[in-house]
Formats: C-alpha cells, structure tokens, sequence
C-alpha cells in the first residue's frame, strides 16, 4: 500500500513538473514587442490601426507590446518638464495621454484602447470615448494628464527611456523584438507584423502557416 502511495505521489510530482515547465515555456515563448511612437504620426497612426490591431486579434497570446509614446519629441529643461513634438502641441497632448493610459489601464485594455485612439480621426482627443467604449475609468487618465503632475513625469521617463536607445532611433514607428532593432524586421513589420511576429516563436501556432491570414 506505501509502495502505491509512493508511485502516485511520484506520477503527481512528475505531472506537476510537466506542467509548470510547459506555462514556462510558453511564457518564455512569448515575442516582447517594443513600439517607440508619437500619437499624431501618420505612419505611426497607420501601423497601430491596421498591423498592431490585426496582430492582437491573431496572435494576442504570443506576444507582448511595450507603447513607448514620445517619438520625435523634444523635452525642455523646464520644472515641470516641458515638451516639443513634431506635429505641435495637440501630439505632446495625446503623447501625454497614452502614458497616463499605459499607467492606468492594464493588459489587455491598454492595447485596446491604444488601438481605439490611434484608429480614430484625432487619436490625442480620442481617450473619453474609448474609455467609454471597453468600460475604463477616464478620470483617472485626465487626473493624471491636467492636475496632478503625473503624465509630464511618465513622459519624461519614456523621453528618457527613447533617447537611450541604442542604436538611436531614426524615424518612427521605431520597433524593437525582444529588446533588439533589426532595420529588416522593422521594415517587414510595417507590412505584415504577424509574419514578423511569427519568425521569433520557437513553437509558431498554426496560424502562421495560413496563407489566407498572413499577406
């Protein structure tokens, strides 16, 4: 009777094992997504919208995205910080936003609504309406964008955090896999991220081998 006790608890234990380093692994599979952008970039506004959102629907268990919202912009030596950014005011506004959103908004909602922003007519005012639109409280968001401070200091960090890329970036959407610039995979995310997305996996899913969902 010990000796079956002894070979159940064993096959539990072995069964355990095999579970805890298969959700290892798939965690470990998982691409991390790095996006460096400003909120009023055409190009920018164009790769969110279509390849960031068709991308999620598709494979939103294989990947993770970092928003690094600052883009081109320009921080002044100002208390509190001030900003530039290349497409006026309104984009440092929006900037701003998205990182209040990305502080206050968890996974997997922030893309969502990151997605929403940047796919309507003027992403930097679109926050309320897609707040509204997956039931998240915006006034936290506005809190942290007008009266307390916040948003110039999540912004500062994320200038921070893109000036110290290296290779500096050049232009954007500038996009890192798994911490790594490759001007190539760059360049093919901006038509086809799943592909991209899907040459990183160890284990690619079946739907990277469907012609049909991949063009």
């Amino acid at each position: 009777m010990r000796f079956l006790k002894l070979v159940t608890l064993i096959a539990i234990l072995v069964l355990i094992s095999q579970c805890t380093a298969a959700q290892k692994q798939a965690k470990d599979d998982k691409v991390i997504v790095s996006l460096y952008y400003e909120t009023l970039c055409p190009d920018c506004i164009e790769f969110i919208s279509k390849q960031i959102s068709r991308a999620w629907k598709l494979m939103g268990n294989y990947f993770d995205i970092e928003f690094v919202p600052y883009g081109n912009a320009k921080t002044l030596p100002t208390s509190p910080p001030t900003f530039q950014c290349q497409h006026g005011k309104s984009e440092c506004e929006g900037n701003k936003m998205h990182a209040c959103a990305i502080k206050h908004i968890p996974e997997p909602k922030i893309t969502q609504f990151i997605v929403c922003s940047m796919s309507s007519k003027d992403p930097p005012n679109a926050g309320q309406k897609c707040a509204q639109l997956l039931n998240v409280d915006f006034s936290l968001i506005q809190s942290c964008v007008a009266t307390t401070g916040e948003g110039d200091q999540l912004l500062y960090d994320f200038g921070v955090q893109t000036n110290n890329l290296q290779p500096p970036h050049q232009y954007v959407p500038w996009i890192l896999f798994n911490g790594n610039f490759d001007e190539q995979d760059n360049d093919k995310a901006d038509k086809d991220l799943v592909r991209v997305i899907c040459t990183k996996l160890r284990n690619a899913p079946d739907i990277c081998n469907s012609v049909d969902l991949i063009v």
